[in-house]
């Protein structure tokens, strides 16, 4: 389980990470029985007027693919069941 967080707080000098992408390869995932899934907060609503207004989750199924912007969208995952669960991570950094 990882508990709310920014893949990049703004007070992290060195942390350069610009975007998330995350790839699942979980087959035959079932979240309601096995949990795991990622859970994305919504944004500031002054700064993304159009981004979602409440919280949503995202099912780690085998070929999904998630990106969002490391330093603005807070996210966690929630508790999970099963040990096979399986997310390879991306970070593109800036210069």
């Amino acid at each position: 389980r990882y508990s709310p967080h920014l893949d990049r707080q703004p007070e992290e000098v060195d942390n350069r990470r610009e975007l998330t992408f995350l790839l699942y390869t979980n087959a035959g995932w079932d979240a309601r029985r096995c949990g795991g899934q990622l859970r994305c907060y919504p944004y500031d609503e002054q700064r993304l007027p159009e981004a979602p207004k409440r919280q949503f989750d995202v099912e780690p199924v085998a070929g999904r693919l998630v990106i969002f912007q490391s330093g603005h969208q807070v996210h966690e995952v929630l508790p999970c069941r099963y040990e096979g669960r399986v997310a390879l991570t991306l970070w593109v950094e800036y210069r």
